[in-house]
């Protein structure tokens, strides 16, 4: 019983010694001072030691505008091609809101000088690990 006890016990040290994806988390949680800058999200957010620090993020790799006017997810999407003047609402009791002006047709076709107003919300794309902004996808990636 002794034996494994202390097998247990090992194992669940190692667990604990482990990078849990629980560090990764939804910006929004644990990131202060939001903005936009062009269509780079900026936050100042903690590392994993609780020591905060400026970071930011090119939503060009987050985010696609498709042909139904929809800024929308996807890794490497390039939607700020044809979407400009991006603001950023900041509500603290609602997800932060991303708005844009985006060319009609998309990015296949982008009509130039035809904008839609179209908007997403960055909470359920955007995360911090680290200190570091990344998007959903990259969640799996090896820790740096």
């Amino acid at each position: 019983m002794h034996f494994i006890s202390v097998v247990i016990l090992s194992f669940l040290s190692a667990l604990a010694a482990a990078e849990p994806d629980v560090k990764m988390v939804d910006f929004t949680v644990n990131c202060k001072t939001w903005k936009i800058a062009s269509h780079t999200l900026e936050a100042t957010c903690p590392d994993w030691d609780g020591n905060y620090k400026d970071s930011s993020l090119d939503l060009n790799q987050c985010y696609t505008y498709n042909q139904d006017f929809q800024l929308e997810f996807k890794v490497g999407g390039a939607a700020f091609d044809t979407c400009i003047s991006c603001e950023l609402e900041t509500d603290l009791k609602k997800p932060p809101l991303l708005t844009c002006d985006c060319m009609e047709g998309g990015d296949i076709m982008p009509v130039w000088g035809h904008t839609r107003s179209t908007n997403t919300t960055l909470d359920s794309n955007v995360f911090n690990r680290n200190g570091q902004l990344i998007c959903r996808s990259s969640i799996h990636d090896d820790h740096e």
